[in-house]
């Protein structure tokens, strides 16, 4: 009897000690996700009001701007509302999976390349057909080639030439992002 009580009380407190690290992650990560729903929620108006801004420009300005102001202008909403989708993602809990459908990675990328090329200065050389399908969620993909385009800019000197290449594989696509430096 004693040594059935002792395995109990050992299998008692084996998942006590165990249960109590994964109470205190799920805390932790319901705080976390508290943070994200409350700092994305705060970035809403601030987005929002520099989208109207740009729109508010772009409808009572458009004849007054040259050429290169309008495509600032144009660059300012594009940018503007990628944020705007970042903050809104940010308040969801997932992304659903399911109901992804095929985009046209190669509009996403000239967005993001034209981006990259005015903020640096610089030209990339695409390397991809016009026409790249693939099923993945649009921010991600410009998220994915932002973070690659901006690490071959940042750990180089300011004359690197980029090449963003992209083709259809059986598995999907592949995506490369290459430098001279």
């Amino acid at each position: 009897i004693g040594f059935i009580f002792a395995f109990v009380l050992m299998i008692a407190m084996a998942y006590y000690f165990a249960r109590r690290p994964v109470k205190v992650y799920e805390q932790l990560m319901q705080e976390q996700q508290t943070f994200i729903q409350n700092a994305s929620h705060e970035m809403k108006t601030p987005v929002g009001s520099l989208l109207l801004g740009t729109q508010y420009l772009d409808m009572l300005e458009q004849n007054h701007l040259s050429q290169e102001g309008k495509e600032t202008l144009a660059q300012m909403k594009s940018e503007t509302k990628y944020l705007q989708q970042l903050v809104n993602t940010m308040m969801l809990e997932t992304l659903q999976t399911d109901d992804l459908k095929p985009i046209n990675l190669s509009q996403s990328f000239d967005e993001t390349i034209r981006t990259v090329e005015m903020v640096h200065q610089t030209t990339i050389h695409k390397l991809y057909k016009p026409d790249l399908m693939f099923a993945i969620h649009p921010l991600h993909a410009r998220q994915l080639l932002n973070i690659l385009l901006e690490n071959a800019h940042h750990h180089n000197d300011e004359h690197v030439q980029v090449r963003v290449s992209a083709f259809q594989t059986m598995n999907g696509v592949q995506i490369e992002v290459s430098d001279d430096g």
